[in-house]
Parts: structure tokens; sequence; C-alpha cells
């Protein structure tokens, strides 16, 4: 049984560190919400269909390279909770 994250409702402005966590915690829920949809296509058998398998298969690709793009993104919002963090350390 696969169980689906509920995304938030939307982007909070990035002005401080709790928006770039917001945002964070928002790339994190698509990469999961893509990575779901992705094992649960992945799970159904093969309809026999052809056409069918092919677009399924193409749609599994698709979600995998969203969740690929929004992990990278989540990424880099990290590194500017990062760079955030040392100019308010001062270091």
């Amino acid at each position: 049984m696969i169980r689906r994250r509920q995304l938030a409702a939307g982007a909070a402005p990035c002005d401080d560190i709790d928006g770039l966590f917001c945002r964070l915690r928002d790339k994190l829920g698509k990469a999961d919400a893509f990575i779901t949809s992705a094992e649960y296509q992945m799970e159904q058998a093969p309809s026999g269909n052809e056409d069918e398998d092919l677009r399924r298969r193409n749609h599994v690709e698709h979600l995998v390279e969203a969740g690929k793009l929004a992990v990278w993104a989540a990424g880099y919002t990290s590194g500017e909770i990062e760079n955030r963090v040392r100019r308010r350390r001062g270091a």
C-alpha cells in the first residue's frame, strides 16, 4: 500500500529562514509525490496493450525526471539556507 503525503497549499515568501524552510519542505513534498506516483505506476501489471504499456512507461519516466528536478531544487534551497545562516553568524 502506498501512502501519499499531502502537499503544502503554496510556496511561502522566502524573505527569511522560515520561508526557505517552507520552500524546502515544499520541494521535498513534490519529490515524494512524484516518486510515490511513479512507484504506483510501476506496480501496475502490464495491460497487454503495447500502446498503453508504452504510455505508462513514458509517464513513469516523466515522474522520475520531475522527482529528480524537485530533489535538485531542494538541494539548492538547502544551500540557500546554509548561506543565510553563515551570514547571520558572520562566518
